[in-house]
C-alpha cells in the first residue's frame, strides 16, 4: 500500500492582521476534519504558521485526489464562517472562488 502525505493550507482569517488564526477557528477546522475523515484519511495534524492554517494528512488516495482536496476546501469554508462571525481579519481571503473545482491548488490571490 502506498501512503501519500498531503499538506493543504489557507489563510481564512486571523487575529490582529496577519498574526495567527483564533482558537475558535482552529477548533472548527479540526472538528470538521475529525467528523469527515473516517474512511478517507489515515491520520491528520492541524497547525498554523502566521495566519495560515495547514492540514497535514496521510492517506492512500494519491496526489491531487479530489476527495482530499474537497475535504480541505470544506474545512476551510467552515473556518471562514467562524472568522466572519467573530470579526477576524481577512476572513476567507484565500478562498476567492465561489465553488470547489477539484483541487485547492491555485486558489487565492494571483
Amino acid at each position: 500500500m502506498k501512503i501519500t502525505i498531503s499538506v493543504l493550507k489557507a489563510d481564512v482569517g486571523s487575529i490582529g492582521g496577519h498574526l495567527k488564526p483564533s482558537r475558535a477557528l482552529m477548533e472548527e477546522v479540526k472538528n470538521f476534519i475529525s467528523r469527515r475523515a473516517k474512511g478517507l484519511l489515515i491520520d491528520y495534524y492541524l497547525s498554523s504558521t502566521g495566519d495560515d492554517i495547514a492540514i497535514l494528512c496521510t492517506h492512500t488516495r494519491g496526489t491531487g485526489d479530489c476527495q482530499i482536496h474537497q475535504l480541505a476546501w470544506e474545512a476551510f469554508l467552515a473556518g471562514t464562517e467562524v472568522a466572519k462571525k467573530t470579526g477576524l481579519y481577512g476572513a476567507g481571503q484565500d478562498l476567492l472562488k465561489d465553488a470547489f473545482s477539484g483541487n485547492v491548488k491555485g486558489l487565492g490571490r494571483q
